[in-house]
């Protein structure tokens, strides 16, 4: 194997290895340090506008798109399933031959991406952005099949009697319909890509993979034919998982390659060789059949952008049931201060999601309308905002939620309580409760007299943060007595009063 390859490939499995079970650990054992690792993939790093973007643009710059072999987890991931793929008997002797490149699709996807980025639009971001589809993948299939396993193996050392210390049950949490049906989606569309077409994906449908293809043009370092020393034996096309090795003309489409290192080590007589190219001496070599597809694809870009600029509609047109909490405004992250600049930088990579040890993240249906599907927002079904927790903000790699220190977060104010007592059942069932004033860590639910002896829920709305620590104790079913309503805004609360909390006698919770 050429060494080359032989540092590729060791990169590429650290990368995908660390990556993976960051998304698919469970336990809360890997340290919050692993979260850099996103924060190096190009969408996130946009985004987010931090040192690591000139580190990718000199990177590129220098080895085309060696980010794409060694750095993109999708990518190490399609080459994972090539290389799986080669294991089937009828598939050992199937070779690749050159192909030329889609050029009004690679593009017009690109162009579209753009102009509704900068439009104000992150809706084809979202979906295409390989990062993030790979997180989907392990957040909606990879973490739960983990914790399946898991519980099975679990079950198995309960059988036998041994009751190893480092093993316990895991409940799968964070997942919906959507998010499951969008992983399988993600995984037959990158298995149909690969199986037949190898790295056809990357250099058609991936705005990165085209957007690095223009860097690559440019590169210092890339892989290049001797004609004087090349046969035309075609041997190095047959390898070549991106269809980019033209050996009839002697050409590489630079463009497309991605830096694997493959053909180095098939070439006999040591005609292709990776080398240092001097700027000045670059040849503009672009076909004229590429001039000519650049033309259409603008064209193609203009007349199809204006159908990816509808907003968020379908959210606000949604039914409304019996319970009001159902139409409430949706509850953001802390951290995400609004929902337009939330929507414009999230990529809905679920990575919040698999880290909140509460499970109170949910990847949104359409509660943020087309745009934001997929996207995280709070949920408190099985469970609440953790008082002394910032996890969600500090593993962001986009910066759709902003960092915030401990205190910062205790005083964010994401939602209000709003409390409905035609459905608590203190004046329903005549009962005690104080369930939400027991669990509630700002005082901003407080039990105040009622009648006969009993107590009943009062709110002080300034101090609540909206964490949903007593929409999730309530136990009035199916509506809750008491629920957050978003705040468009996130706004700062007033800091609760201290001194020790009131107690209140409760002789039954009513469950």
């Amino acid at each position: 194997m050429h060494f080359l390859k032989i540092i590729r490939v060791t990169i590429a499995l650290v990368v995908i290895t660390m990556i993976s079970v960051y998304f698919i650990d469970f336990t809360g054992r890997i340290p919050q340090s692993w979260s850099v690792l996103p924060r190096f993939q190009w969408i996130p790093a946009l985004l987010s506008v931090t040192p690591v973007l000139s580190f990718l643009f000199v990177l590129s710059l220098l080895f085309g798109r060696f980010f794409c072999s060694a750095i993109c987890p999708l990518g190490i991931f399609q080459d994972l399933m090539i290389r799986i793929s080669r294991k089937f008997p009828h598939r050992k002797k199937v070779k690749y031959e050159y192909a030329k490149p889609h050029t009004l699709i690679r593009y017009g996807v690109l162009g579209i991406t753009l102009f509704s980025f900068f439009a104000g639009s992150t809706g084809l971001l979202l979906l295409l952005d390989p990062y993030s589809n790979f997180g989907r993948l392990m957040a909606s299939l990879s973490r739960p099949l983990a914790i399946i396993a898991n519980n099975l193996v679990v079950k198995l050392c309960v059988l036998f009697g041994f009751y190893p210390q480092s093993l316990y049950p895991a409940e799968i949490t964070g997942l919906t319909i959507l998010s499951v049906g969008s992983g399988i989606l993600i995984l037959v569309v990158i298995a149909l890509f690969t199986w037949h077409h190898g790295r056809l994906y990357c250099n058609t449908v991936c705005p990165v993979g085209t957007f690095l293809g223009l860097l690559a043009r440019v590169s210092l370092f890339r892989i290049k034919l001797d004609k004087v020393q090349c046969t035309g034996c075609g041997i190095c096309g047959t390898i070549c998982k991106s269809k980019c090795i033209d050996s009839k003309n002697q050409e590489v489409d630079v463009s497309r390659c991605v830096s694997c290192f493959n053909c180095l080590k098939v070439c006999r007589k040591g005609a292709i060789k990776y080398k240092f190219i001097i700027p000045s001496s670059l040849k503009r070599t672009s076909p004229a059949y590429l001039c000519h597809s650049r033309r259409k694809a603008i064209f193609f870009t203009g007349s199809l952008v204006g159908s990816f600029l509808t907003r968020r509609s379908i959210a606000s047109t949604l039914q409304k049931d019996a319970d009001p909490a159902a139409s409430r405004q949706v509850v953001l992250p802390p951290g995400a201060e609004f929902l337009d600049k939330f929507n414009k930088q999230c990529t809905a990579c679920q990575l919040c999601i698999t880290k909140c040890p509460s499970h109170v993240l949910q990847p949104a249906t359409l509660q943020y309308g087309i745009e934001g599907i997929l996207q995280p927002h709070m949920v408190y079904k099985d469970g609440y905002c953790n008082y002394n927790c910032t996890i969600c903000a500090d593993v962001c790699p986009t910066n759709a939620l902003s960092p915030l220190t401990l205190k910062e977060k205790q005083l964010t104010q994401i939602g209000v309580a709003q409390f409905r007592p035609d459905l608590c059942i203190v004046p329903t069932r005549h009962t005690d409760c104080g369930a939400c004033a027991e669990h509630c860590p700002t005082q901003a639910v407080k039990m105040i007299p009622y009648k006969d002896g009993l107590t009943i829920p009062s709110l002080d709305p300034s101090i609540c943060i909206g964490c949903g620590g007593c929409e999730f104790i309530c136990p009035v079913r199916p509506y809750q007595a008491i629920y957050i309503e978003g705040n468009e805004f996130h706004h700062r609360a007033l800091a609760p009063q201290t001194g020790e909390k009131s107690k209140q006698k409760v002789d039954d919770f009513g469950f």
